[in-house]
């Protein structure tokens, strides 16, 4: 195994980066080139779309490649809940209720649970990293990605609190990494910031928004 030490500045560099691709199967060119790259340019991570994942059989034999040119691979999704979930229902996984649903119908206990098995279905297929939870809080209910969507568990820090604190251990029970986002809070954005920047400096309310990453700061946390 090669040191840290031995490692060259462009090694380095590589093991801090993620990247996405295309292909579904080990046959695929995008498939082949990304086991290239992780083989010789070391890369840290990978994420997962939608496009890349079609059923179960095939999502094992995907991240078994990816893992046979590097055990330590991280494997990464986005998988919420509800519209932001990578493997559901339509792929032939099952599907999770959205964290609005969640916060509002399930006990702690029984939020605890449901992520437990999401963590578990997750660990199964060899993910070992979640783009999630959602921490954001629902300051603004019209806003299309965060409100729009159901992604944040409450327009309460409180509880937007309580309920990611389940989601992450929940998560390390399989030893899957988790992220807090979207910092520094995107439940008041007036626009979709895939699609561009939105300023927020006049409209967010920092004492609400940064409640949930101040909390979860000093309880526990994977990645931002």
């Amino acid at each position: 195994m090669v040191q840290d030490s031995e490692l060259t500045l462009r090694q380095k560099i590589a093991a801090m980066l993620m990247f996405g691709f295309r292909g579904s199967n080990v046959e695929d060119q995008g498939v082949v080139e990304i086991v290239n790259d992780i083989t010789k340019l070391g890369l840290g991570g990978v994420l997962l779309f939608n496009y890349n994942v079609e059923s179960p059989n095939q999502l094992t034999s995907l991240t078994s490649a990816l893992k046979q040119a590097d055990p330590k691979i991280l494997i990464a999704v986005d998988q919420e809940g509800g519209k932001v979930q990578r493997l559901s229902s339509k792929n032939g996984f099952r599907s999770f209720d959205t964290a609005k649903i969640i916060a509002k119908n399930y006990s702690l206990e029984e939020a605890y649970s449901t992520y437990f098995e999401m963590a578990k279905i997750l660990k199964n297929y060899g993910i070992n990293f979640n783009f999630a939870p959602c921490v954001d809080v629902d300051t603004n209910p019209t806003c299309s990605v965060i409100g729009g969507y159901e992604r944040s568990f409450s327009d309460n820090p409180e509880t937007v609190i309580h309920y990611s604190k389940q989601f992450i251990d929940a998560h390390k029970e399989h030893k899957i990494v988790t992220t807090l986002k979207h910092f520094p809070g995107h439940g008041y954005a007036r626009g979709d910031t895939h699609q561009g920047l939105v300023d927020m400096t006049n409209s967010a309310n920092p004492s609400v928004e940064l409640k949930p990453y101040q909390e979860l700061f000093n309880w526990t946390f994977d990645k931002l």
